[in-house]
């Protein structure tokens, strides 16, 4: 028939169970899932499978893997087929073997060590995304209960894990003001190269810098830059000498003239 998985999770009291076939037809493959659900309570389906066609949607790592000290590990056979059920103790290094076939005893010698299932261990990366789930969920209902709505404590929620580690750091924008330069417009500070732009009142009120103004509203602290480039306009052309200059990942500051004031902007990523 092709290629198989399996996957079983808890779900309250359920248990939900999803087997996949693919059949490696040309020019495409077809993937069949069968889906269900067992109700320990009753001994009975509470859920009727059936087979259709369609990706499977279970797989990744569950924190059901691991009990106390132990993580429960399938070890593959031949050709990649799973031939043994294995635990293994995080305290003691010990490994038991829970169920195996004959062919996968043969495979081994007749023992599974640590050094046979040490590929197959990912205590350390279920934890971390225990913590990171538990804690998003703690923060977004830390700032339902102070009032917020579930959108804006959501994305509150978003920026602490940013600062947590947890979640990959948007790129930011942050303006110290400073003496203007003594040259106009694009060019080099005192021969440094950096760049040099001025930003008249029309463009902000059109909304091509959304980010730098909120960023010059707000001096010394971080706003969320624009990911993207800076939107052209036919009547403007400070977008596209923007984006080219940053262009270079390399260049992490640059320097916006607003009337008679000038900041620095800088970014980090």
């Amino acid at each position: 028939m092709g290629s198989t998985s399996a996957h079983l999770r808890w779900e309250k009291t359920l248990l939900k169970f999803e087997v996949s076939v693919t059949r490696h037809d040309q020019p495409l493959s077809r993937t069949f899932t069968l889906r269900g659900a067992w109700d320990p309570a009753t001994q009975r389906l509470a859920m009727k499978p059936e087979w259709q066609e369609g990706p499977a949607v279970s797989g990744g790592l569950e924190p059901e893997q691991l009990s106390g000290p132990l993580e429960v590990m399938a070890v593959p056979g031949d050709e990649g087929f799973p031939c043994a059920i294995v635990t293994a103790d995080r305290d003691t290094a010990a490994v038991r073997t829970q169920l195996a076939t004959s062919r996968c005893r043969s495979k081994y010698r007749g023992t599974i060590t640590r050094t046979d299932i040490a590929p197959l261990e990912h205590r350390t990366e279920i934890e971390r995304a225990v913590t990171i789930a538990r804690t998003y969920r703690e923060l977004v209902a830390k700032g339902v209960a102070s009032g917020e709505t579930e959108g804006a404590a959501m994305l509150k929620a978003n920026k602490a894990m940013e600062r947590l580690g947890y979640f990959p750091r948007s790129p930011t924008l942050t303006a110290t003001p400073e003496p203007c330069p003594s040259n106009g417009g694009v060019g080099s500070r005192d021969g440094g190269g950096e760049g040099v732009f001025d930003i008249s009142e029309e463009e902000f009120k059109v909304g091509l810098f959304q980010d730098i103004e909120a960023a010059l509203a707000r001096p010394g602290e971080e706003v969320d830059k624009s990911t993207g480039n800076y939107i052209l306009h036919s009547s403007f052309d400070t977008s596209r000498r923007l984006n080219e200059y940053l262009a270079s990942r390399d260049r992490t500051t640059f320097v916006v003239r607003r009337g008679a004031m000038c900041w620095r902007m800088e970014i980090r990523r």
